[in-house]
């Protein structure tokens, strides 16, 4: 992810000013920091949970049909109905990820605008 954040960054730096002055004011830290969150957490957490589903759907089957073979083949049938159902969540339970990255965004963009018309008392 460090690798990732190091790349964006670059790529931020390139861009002319009038990217900046159409982006809101917290938008690229916010889009930094969730783009590196996603990337770590899809590669240390995710994939480990997909791999050990995986292993306990294969493997399970594989207990299940040798202790009882006619109750899983049975149970063997509702696999796609699971696999639906699963996909359905993941597409449309995505949706509401847009609505609160948006809400964060304008609260980031509040707080670095407060933050940075803040004068220092000495």
């Amino acid at each position: 992810a460090n690798g990732f954040r190091i790349e964006y960054l670059k790529a931020v730096l390139r861009q002319d000013a009038q990217h900046f002055d159409h982006a809101e004011p917290g938008a690229v830290a916010l889009t930094l920091s969730d783009a590196a969150f996603d990337i770590q957490n899809g590669l240390s957490d995710k994939f480990a949970q997909m791999l050990q589903g995986v292993f306990q759907f294969v493997f399970g089957f594989a207990f299940a049909f040798y202790f009882g073979p006619l109750l899983t083949s049975l149970l063997l049938g509702f696999v796609p109905v699971l696999g639906i159902i699963t996909y359905l969540l993941a597409t449309y339970g995505s949706e509401d990820d847009m609505f609160g990255r948006k809400a964060y965004e304008d609260a980031a963009g509040i707080a670095s605008e407060t933050l940075s018309n803040m004068r220092t008392v000495m």
